[in-house]
């Protein structure tokens, strides 16, 4: 039996969550652009963790033209801390918050939001804020599917290196 090469580290890190972050923006910027998915801004702000993840990564995208956040939208930090506390529901609950919010809304904690747009998935969690709900959601299940993609892919990319010890 050949000897296993030298282990390769954790598979999800924070390079690989602001790659698919990169992955990410071309769909939701075309998303933030459809008719009817946006209520003002075409900009969301987000995060995305998961396990071993020192902090979770701030992402924003935006599909407005001139990219300036109008005033009668509100704060853009309100959107980043609305989509800080979409993630903790999401982690917390280990779900989507749209399940969270339709089947079990009485495990909201004061100060969090009736909003959807979190997204969980083994242990993955991402959030947006600041298109409609809908919008926000697939945004944020689009980016958790591309971590999983990209895991995917270097777990192959490992494996055909020899290197199958984390």
């Amino acid at each position: 039996m050949a000897a296993e090469k030298t282990p390769g580290g954790r598979i999800l890190t924070m390079d690989l969550i602001y790659k698919a972050i990169g992955l990410a923006e071309p769909t939701a910027t075309a998303i933030l652009k459809q008719r009817g998915a946006t209520w003002g801004p075409k900009q969301v702000f987000g995060f995305a963790t998961g396990p071993d993840i020192e902090h979770p990564v701030s992402f924003h995208f935006s599909a407005d033209e001139d990219g300036i956040w109008k005033r009668d939208w509100g704060t853009p930090e309100r959107f980043v801390n609305i989509a800080a506390k979409k993630l903790k529901v999401a982690l917390r609950e280990k779900s989507p918050t749209s399940v969270v919010i339709a089947a079990r809304p009485w495990s909201l904690d004061p100060g969090e939001f009736l909003y959807t747009g979190g997204f969980y998935r083994d242990g993955l969690a991402a959030s947006a804020s600041g298109a409609k709900g809908f919008a926000d959601a697939a945004i944020a299940e689009i980016l958790i599917s591309n971590i999983v993609m990209l895991c995917q892919l270097e777990a192959g990319r490992r494996i055909e290196a020899g290197q199958t010890e984390i």
